[in-house]
């Protein structure tokens, strides 16, 4: 009895060993890395992944994809993106899954981080509309489309090119399958835009449509206010008293509205041929 267990153990162990000597040291330390991860050590194990893809990288051929790699970098730009704000580390990594992944769909996922990460942690905006360009000539269904161009507006408005931050909205606007919440945020974006272009007679135009559309969601998003401004700015302070008694007693800032109004009554008195203006 004692002789079978003996044996047993020995043929247990020997199988163990076998298992993990068919794994490669750059498995091994990938289930390391993530043991290193799921205790909250997020240094350690980009360390680990990062080495990983040191040697992985010095190991691969051209045409030859290697598992190991691809999993690494995607570990280690996710770590470095979201854990520790590394966000050129992070690009490194998404352009290594860039050029060496096989998966199209996993080089379509990369190429959206690079450009959104350009967008908005890095702030470097001819980067971003050079990367949201490419993949804009990527096959893609209608909710990227509408996606990727509203991000493009925004890359274009960004960076002070409002003529065409302004083109790109009125591309957005004709796609297919725009659905009501994207036509509300285009809108939105399309109205900052012409306020900062000073453009306010058109910013108007569509601000009034915004809040005829959708009422309850401009008065969420201050709408009115803004197309305040804007009356204000062109002078027009009737229009802009207006707007503002319009939601006046339901405005949780009561109190600045109705200094607003007072102060807009005023400069409407002190107006070229103005007679005053009575409550």
């Amino acid at each position: 009895m004692r002789v079978f267990r003996a044996t047993k153990l020995i043929m247990l162990c020997f199988v163990t060993l076998t298992l993990t000597g068919c794994l490669s040291s750059s498995r091994i330390e990938l289930n390391r890395a993530k043991e290193l991860l799921s205790q909250k050590k997020a240094s350690e194990a980009v360390a680990l992944y990062e080495k990983i893809i040191e040697r992985e990288s010095q190991k691969s051929t051209i045409g030859k994809e290697s598992p190991e790699l691809i999993e690494a970098a995607l570990e280690a730009a996710q770590i470095q993106q979201y854990e520790l704000k590394n966000f050129k580390r992070a690009l490194s990594h998404l352009q290594l899954i860039i050029q060496q992944s096989r998966s199209s769909n996993q080089r379509r996922t990369a190429q959206q981080r690079v450009a959104m990460l350009y967008l908005n942690d890095l702030q470097d905006f001819d980067r971003a509309i050079a990367e949201l360009s490419k993949l804009l000539t990527l096959p893609m269904s209608s909710a990227e489309e509408i996606d990727w161009r509203h991000q493009l507006a925004r890359a274009y408005y960004y960076k002070g090119d409002y003529t065409q931050a302004l083109i790109e909205i009125e591309q957005q606007l004709r796609l297919e399958g725009l659905g009501r919440e994207d036509r509300y945020k285009t809108r939105l974006l399309e109205a900052n835009i012409l306020v900062a272009a000073k453009d306010h007679e058109r910013a108007s135009k569509v601000m009034t449509q915004m809040i005829q559309d959708e009422p309850e969601r401009a008065e969420q998003d201050q709408i009115h206010l803004m197309l305040a401004v804007s009356y204000e700015e062109r002078r027009d302070f009737l229009q802009a008293i207006a707007v503002l008694e319009s939601i006046q007693d339901r405005d949780p800032r009561k109190a600045f509205i109705e200094e607003k109004i007072r102060s807009l009554r005023e400069r409407q008195s002190q107006q070229p041929g103005a007679r005053g203006f009575r409550k």
